[in-house]
């Protein structure tokens, strides 16, 4: 019997689309040109101006998507504090029902809560929670906390899915290891750090991730500590047996960092989903041709263990 899987994107995508000359049509062809597979769920950093002129942008997209993969998809444009580059959650209604969607308006007193998307499947009785994440560009304590509250928002829920820009990656030797000294100094603390003090070498602020993964182990590829939650790209490579030599390619693309890229955008996943992961369904998408976008579309598949129509 052939599982029917929930499938995932999440991408950061430069300044919404709105600004490339070709339109946000091209943007989005060229984006999700490679997802062979209809996506279920897509979460969106930098829904620029998305809600501008009655969410004209933001239906503009899902008619787009809809157009490439079938689905009616829907949408909610969500809300940042910090700049206007707010994330959006977008669905297909014939597999997610959104029941609850955290808001200024429905929260307006606890901004954590923000952007965060409670759904009813065909195939779990629990809820799926979904949150979109785009964590500080700059700031580490920022980015700290913000593991923190997510771990404390979320961190009891059986089901979820927190994916989107951390600005971070995970500890292991399986991401990048760049060097830092390729940016300039006032760029390097941004997402490293010095922890032999100013003159020892920079590394990758980990931390974060750390937070809710565990601090890994480099040679069995075991993490210690966290939530109990875990990216798709090492659940993958974990239900894989863990290849050796094994480097996840950077989120951003070639020379947005002068040589610096780092796995940033991530889909985290609660344990229960992180055990149902399809390997074969998950990748970075590295463009084959020139990019639309500073960042690249990452995807997963879940199996529901429902059976395929």
């Amino acid at each position: 019997m052939t599982s029917a899987p929930l499938r995932i994107a999440t991408i950061n995508i430069q300044d919404g689309g709105t600004r490339c000359p070709e339109g946000i049509e091209h943007v989005l062809t060229e984006l999700f040109a490679p997802v062979k597979n209809p996506p279920g769920l897509i979460i969106v950093n930098e829904a620029k101006y998305w809600q501008r002129d009655s969410h004209r942008v933001g239906f503009k997209v899902t008619g787009l998507l809809t157009d490439m993969f079938g689905p009616r998809y829907q949408i909610r444009v969500g809300h940042m504090s910090r700049a206007p580059a707010p994330p959006a959650v977008i669905w297909d209604p014939a597999l997610l029902a959104l029941t609850q969607w955290d808001s200024p308006e429905t929260a307006p007193d606890n901004a954590d809560a923000w952007n965060r998307a409670t759904f009813q499947t065909p195939w779990w009785e629990e809820p799926l929670v979904v949150m979109p994440i785009h964590w500080h560009p700059w700031d580490r304590a920022d980015r700290m906390r913000a593991a923190r509250v997510l771990s404390g928002l979320l961190g009891g829920q059986k089901r979820v899915i927190a994916a989107g820009d951390a600005n971070c990656q995970a500890s292991g030797p399986w991401y990048p290891t760049p060097d830092f000294t390729r940016l300039p100094v006032h760029r390097r603390h941004h997402k490293a750090w010095q922890p032999q003090g100013p003159n020892g070498p920079w590394v990758a602020d980990t931390a974060p991730l750390d937070h809710l993964l565990g601090v890994a182990d480099p040679v069995t590829g075991e993490r210690t500590g966290g939530i109990g939650w875990e990216s798709a790209i090492e659940a993958a490579w974990r239900l894989q047996g863990r290849p050796a030599g094994t480097v996840f390619p950077p989120t951003v693309n070639d020379g947005v960092d002068n040589g610096a890229e780092l796995t940033i955008d991530k889909i985290l996943l609660s344990k229960l989903l992180a055990d149902a992961v399809v390997p074969a369904e998950t990748e970075i998408l590295v463009p084959r041709r020139r990019p639309v976008s500073d960042h690249r579309v990452v995807i997963t598949a879940l199996d529901t263990g429902a059976a395929a129509s």
